[in-house]
């Protein structure tokens, strides 16, 4: 195992916005990088401890909050356009001079943006990973939530007023532990704009779109006892869009949707290790 070194980078990305980027750099590197994204309350502060192993095993890991969510409190909630998110990416990756040998690992609601990324076929990108990935969701925004939506959409589209339709934090874990901690912690994000869950709706569309990936390896990882995505209709949506003969899914039982939570034997980070060889 290698040491690491941790340290916090604030990276301007295209149109000027500070994304406060965490980097877990190995001394011995293997030469390559895993990009993470994180759901839609979560922040990079969630995964400390996978992206530590994941560093040790000599994996460089960029860990950048999403603009709004997290440690970046400019436009808190606020999503003008999901096509942001992508070039937020990018952005992050150039000032990393990361040219080749990058894997994208997205946790729940970035999920949604697996497909797009895949498709358009960077040369930098080796494989994919999709942990509890949020492309089908069971949580949904009700019928007077879109209609709140709607009308701030009207109104004040760049407020923060709408709640995250996550009904709790036992939702995400089954750990008391863990369910405190994202009672009180302070990064983590509960509002959102109107018009972030307007594009959040857009790229459910996008990802319903999808054609199928098949030049790109990816790696599923679902809990069992999720109830925020619909693992059966997630599955059949993998297989279909990553048809990759390399393609992988794994499942692992008593775990909510966050299995850095709930599965701290971190199985999953083994296995995240062992696909990316």
């Amino acid at each position: 195992m290698s040491t690491i070194s941790e340290y916090t980078l604030t990276v301007h990305s295209f149109d000027g916005y500070p994304l406060s980027c965490r980097v877990f750099q190995p001394e011995k590197g293997n030469g390559r990088t895993i990009f993470c994204l994180h759901g839609v309350q979560s922040h990079s502060g969630w995964y400390l401890e996978s992206s530590r192993i994941l560093a040790r095993a000599g994996f460089r890991v960029l860990f950048p909050d999403r603009r709004g969510s997290g440690r970046n409190t400019a436009a808190r909630g606020d999503l003008a356009s999901w096509k942001h998110l992508i070039l937020d990416i990018e952005q992050v990756l150039k000032e990393f001079s990361c040219p080749a040998h990058v894997s994208i690992l997205a946790i729940s609601w970035s999920g949604k943006l697996a497909p797009l990324l895949a498709a358009k076929q960077y040369p930098w990108l080796d494989k994919m990973v999709l942990v509890t990935p949020g492309i089908i969701p069971q949580v949904c925004p009700g019928v007077m939530s879109k209609l709140r939506t709607a009308i701030g959409m009207l109104t004040t589209p760049s407020k923060p007023a709408l709640p995250v339709p996550i009904p709790g934090p036992d939702y995400f874990t089954g750990s008391p532990y863990y369910q405190s901690f994202i009672d009180n912690d302070a990064d983590t994000l509960r509002t959102c704009t109107p018009r972030f869950f307007l594009q959040t709706r857009a790229l459910d569309t996008l990802c319903k779109k999808a054609l199928p990936v098949p030049d790109v390896p990816a790696l599923m990882l679902l809990a069992v006892n999720d109830r925020i995505i619909d693992n059966n209709g997630t599955i059949r949506y993998f297989s279909r869009v990553f048809p990759h003969p390399g393609s992988v899914i794994k499942e692992y039982p008593l775990c909510e949707h966050t299995l850095e939570f709930d599965n701290r034997s971190f199985e999953f980070i083994n296995d995240i290790i062992s696909f990316l060889g």
